[in-house]
């Protein structure tokens, strides 16, 4: 016979034994809860974050660079004693500028910190240099562009602004490129700084070509067209 006392001493022990089970699966609880609790907020911190990042995506400013003209007429020098076969073309005694918009396409201001420009020439595509080697930047001094404005810009072609009717002629078969290329560093309102690059070849078709003749940008090597 089981004394009482022992009874007792065991039905303490499986209270106790219930208790601490029950204490167990209440501390498994808190700690699922708090998990789950870290799991949302996490997740919301990433939401808020994606969204705070997507609306100043959509919000900054984006700086794109256009020619003013698309197909400027190419300047020359008439021939010694050529007479009217070569005076009446268009482009005669004409400098070659290539003249560009700077142009802020964003919703907020942008602030202009320094661009580089140059207008060249070259015997073939393969010369144009890739990468983009860019001279010293000018400074723009912070100037700002407000959503939709543009400020203008132009450069001479080099190293000579003008063309000789021998070089008038390889522009327009291709023998002589035409190209005008640069890059504009700027800061949005938010602080953050970007730059554009930008590229024109002056393109001629030939034969059964389609291409409008003029600056072409898709006719560039890729690294000379970007933007951040």
């Amino acid at each position: 016979m089981i004394a009482p006392a022992v009874v007792q001493q065991r039905s303490l022990a499986d209270t106790n034994s219930l208790d601490a089970s029950k204490h167990d699966l209440v501390d498994k609880l808190n700690a699922a809860s708090t998990v789950v609790i870290a799991v949302f907020t996490c997740g919301m911190f990433v939401c808020i974050w994606m969204q705070i990042t997507a609306s100043k995506s959509t919000e900054r400013a984006w700086i794109i660079v256009s020619p003013l003209e698309v197909a400027p007429p190419i300047g020359f020098v008439p021939s010694a004693n050529a007479g009217n076969i070569e005076t009446h073309l268009v482009g005669v005694n004409q400098q070659n500028v290539f003249s560009c918009a700077i142009k802020n396409t964003g919703n907020t201001p942008a602030q202009l910190l320094k661009l580089a420009i140059a207008y060249r020439a070259v015997n073939s595509i393969s010369e144009i240099l890739s990468p983009p080697e860019y001279r010293e930047k000018n400074d723009l001094n912070g100037l700002l562009l407000v959503k939709g404005d543009s400020v203008g810009f132009e450069t001479v072609l080099e190293p000579s602004p003008i063309l000789t009717k021998t070089e008038w002629d390889a522009v327009h078969a291709q023998r002589l490129i035409l190209y005008a290329f640069g890059a504009v560093n700027y800061k949005d309102v938010y602080g953050k700084a970007h730059e554009t690059r930008f590229g024109y070849l002056y393109f001629v078709p030939q034969g059964g070509d389609r291409t409008p003749e003029g600056f072409n940008r898709e006719k560039m090597p890729r690294a000379y067209n970007s933007a951040t």
